[in-house]
């Protein structure tokens, strides 16, 4: 889900890339705190759109939200918020606790780890 303050012209996420490309480095996303879900589907989709907004961390949901509500922050992205983009774009976005993204990574790595050494891919 991707949450704008009212004062933030965007009724989008393509409105928001319009809008952060127009005005880079301008423009701050809250997370529930650096290494969260909600911090790296941020940084994913500042890669995957081209955009530089700012990552502002806080401790949990719950001051993100506060934050967002009293207009110091003006954006809160979450997982959730950008998983139908993302999943458009060929993405398979997972999320949960800190613990169960680390698992996550850990397989991944070890799968991928497999496929790349029965290939015998060799770094360039």
């Amino acid at each position: 889900m991707l949450l704008a303050h009212p004062s933030v012209p965007v009724k989008s996420v393509r409105d928001m890339v319009a809008l952060a490309k127009a005005r880079p480095g301008q423009l701050n996303y809250a997370s529930a705190g650096a290494g969260s879900a909600t911090h790296l589907s941020g940084e994913l989709l500042k890669s995957l759109a081209g955009v530089n907004i700012v990552h502002v961390p806080y401790r949990g949901t719950g001051p993100a939200v506060t934050a967002l509500r009293s207009g110091e922050i003006v954006r809160i992205l979450g997982l959730a918020d950008v998983r139908e983009q993302l999943t458009t774009q060929g993405l398979d976005p997972v999320g949960g606790t800190t613990e169960q993204f680390g698992a996550y990574l850990k397989a991944e790595i070890a799968k991928w780890a497999k496929v790349v050494k029965a290939s015998g891919a060799k770094p360039e």
